[in-house]
């Protein structure tokens, strides 16, 4: 039988492959696009599966199950499936996608050239399951080294446990620094609980001592005009507006001379009794982690021969061992401290993400019999952020140890209502209210489209994300473009993601600070950086579009699929489009029905009369 060769190379994590020796190389990247809904779907039923697996007769979910009545699986990196945090499952579906391909052309030998030392643990495994012969080009000695060091099964469990124990008394020494937090809740049934990010504030109006986020724009206001004051609790990020906690607790205390309003921040929750109680759950769930330490041979789904071991290993050990168990406890922990101080709330509204904090928050928020609590959706849905789809088994389970939602979600718009219910969602789960967030883009529309002036310095608005590192090459990519004509890059970067623009002397590049809804009216073309959402609001203002995607990383955009947006991962593509618009004034009637936008707010004010 001749042999069927897959010719697979991997660099800087872009993966290329070809089937026959005379073949041009194609991207893994251009294969997931085509098969997305598929493959997408099995890394989904990989979680499910790992979530029931049962061990001395007893699933995951009950083995993580605290005393105190939290969960502390499903605040795990694995259960919550961020590729933020969790960067390597990128390459999880990747794999994914290589059986695909070796099975489709039944393939019986691979040629691997990659210096990635769990990627090498990854595939070989896959070929010995498939039953064919691989061969590692470049596998340098060091490379076998360190895959020796780290196929020894205590050394990630020891790393993570030394960076646990780290954590934990760095936390019990910040305690001694921490200003208590204020108690100062309102009460009754004209009051509501908004947990929210201390980020993306307006910053004029904090310097005058006034509350204004720009996650929740208008909302509060309405809810203070129907008699009814909010209790806010702030998850702390360092932006402009505050770089530190001490800065953000400063700023609370002006913002609390409202009558309305009363502000206090999770990161002030932190005391000694809490410490105390985390070292004691941190012990039981050691102990948890090493009792059940054979799932490690599990980390598989149904018809497959792919072993995810390897690759999330780390996410494992540190979620239950490590820094990332110790964040979560302090989560754990504060929010019970928060939620038994609280008065009865009969409402509770907080930015919905599915990170392993909100888990808590549910859980703690039920536990003290507080009202019914929702999750608004306050911004894009992407196709390849993993954190809002599950498998149906989960979504619809609803057991002592299933996974914590909300009582609804708020969904904004009818594309995202669509993306939920594609998704196996309970159309019950939903109700519907105005995208507050977007407000800005009825102004927008109503703006007469300015012609183009033809000037000799053309303006490009650059909008980054959370991922500095995916900023930064873009940043280098255009350093290296020779543009014929003079060109002024405006970058607005992430607030929690600043970049320094004196770092790129070769590009026109200045940094803006001003607030997107007031700067996109002053641009016709516009390069976002992968997954940021602030693409949308572009999309939505008219602005001809570039989403810069990382080479090999996944298309996180929340315009994938939309054909007037174009897409680029290398220079030569780029030029090709800055030079195809360089000519193209703003597009006229682009905002669609992505949105349900309406500044009266009528679907806010029905769902607050049902409750007020």
């Amino acid at each position: 039988m001749k042999n069927k060769i897959l010719f697979l190379n991997i660099s800087n994590n872009l993966w290329t492959f070809r089937v026959d020796s005379n073949q041009i190389n194609r991207y893994l990247s251009d294969y997931i696009d085509i098969n997305s809904k598929k493959i997408k779907s099995k890394y989904i039923s990989f979680i499910n599966t790992l979530s029931n697996h049962k061990i001395y007769g007893k699933n995951i979910s009950e083995h993580f199950h605290l005393k105190s009545g939290y969960n502390i699986w499903w605040m795990s990196k694995i259960a919550e499936k961020s590729s933020y945090k969790s960067p390597q499952i990128s390459d999880c579906i990747k794999l994914i996608a290589l059986e695909e391909i070796i099975l489709h052309n039944k393939c019986n030998k691979i040629i691997l050239t990659v210096d990635n030392h769990k990627l090498i643990k990854s595939i070989r495994k896959l070929s010995k399951n498939l039953g064919i012969k691989i061969v590692i080009n470049n596998y340098k000695f060091k490379y076998y080294l360190e895959s020796i060091r780290r196929n020894i099964f205590h050394f990630y469990f020891f790393l993570n446990l030394v960076k646990g124990i780290v954590y934990l008394f760095l936390n019990f020494i910040s305690v001694w620094f921490r200003t208590k937090p204020s108690s100062n809740w309102f009460k009754g049934d004209k009051s509501i609980m908004i947990f929210s990010y201390f980020i993306h504030l307006d910053l004029n109006k904090s310097k005058k001592g006034i509350f204004y986020s720009r996650q929740w724009e208008l909302l509060p206001k309405l809810i203070n005009s129907i008699n009814v004051k909010c209790n806010w609790v702030h998850h702390f990020l360092t932006s402009e507006v505050a770089r530190s906690p001490k800065q953000a607790i400063n700023l609370l205390e002006k913002f609390n001379l409202s009558s309305n309003n009363r502000h206090t921040l999770l990161n002030s929750y932190l005391d000694f009794v809490i410490i105390r109680k985390i070292f004691v759950n941190y012990l039981y769930i050691i102990k948890k982690t090493i009792e059940i330490s054979s799932i490690r041979n599990h980390f598989k789904f149904d018809k497959s021969s792919i072993d995810f071991w390897p690759l999330l290993m780390e996410d494992w050990y540190s979620s239950f061992v490590g820094a990332t168990c110790i964040q979560n406890l302090i989560f754990i922990f504060q929010m019970d401290k928060i939620f038994k101080e609280m008065p009865y709330q009969k409402l509770g509204l907080y930015l919905n993400e599915n990170q392993g904090w909100e888990r808590a928050m549910l859980q703690s928020w039920r536990k003290h019999k507080h009202g019914k609590i929702i999750g608004v959706q306050h911004s894009s849905l992407r196709y390849w952020d993993l954190r809002y789809f599950d498998h149906k088994d989960i979504l619809n389970s609803n057991g002592k140890f299933s996974q914590p939602k909300p009582d609804y979600i708020a969904v904004n718009g009818p594309i995202p209502l669509k993306i939920y219910l594609d998704a196996k969602y309970d159309k019950k789960s939903f109700i519907k209210v105005e995208a507050v967030r977007y407000l800005f883009h009825l102004n927008n529309s109503s703006k007469k489209n300015k012609s183009l002036i033809k000037n000799k310095c053309k303006k490009i608005l650059i909008l980054g994300n959370i991922l500095k590192d995916s900023t930064i090459a873009l940043l280098s990519l255009l350093s290296k473009i020779d543009f014929k004509d003079s060109i002024k890059f405006v970058i607005k970067a992430h607030p929690g993601a600043l970049i320094n623009e004196k770092k790129f002397p070769k590009l026109n590049l200045e940094a803006n600070n001003t607030p997107l809804v007031d700067l996109l009216d002053e641009f016709d073309n516009c390069i976002a950086v992968g997954d940021t959402t602030a693409a949308l609001d572009a999309y939505l203002s008219g602005l001809n579009l570039i989403v810069f995607l990382v080479n090999g990383e996944l298309n996180l955009s929340p315009l994938k699929g939309f054909a007037s947006v174009h897409f680029v991962r290398n220079s030569n593509q780029l030029k090709k489009v800055l030079d195809f618009n360089k000519n193209k004034s703003k597009q006229l009637n682009v905002i669609q029905s992505y949105y349900w936008l309406d500044k009266s707010l009528p679907k806010w004010k029905n769902l607050l009369n049902d409750f007020y």
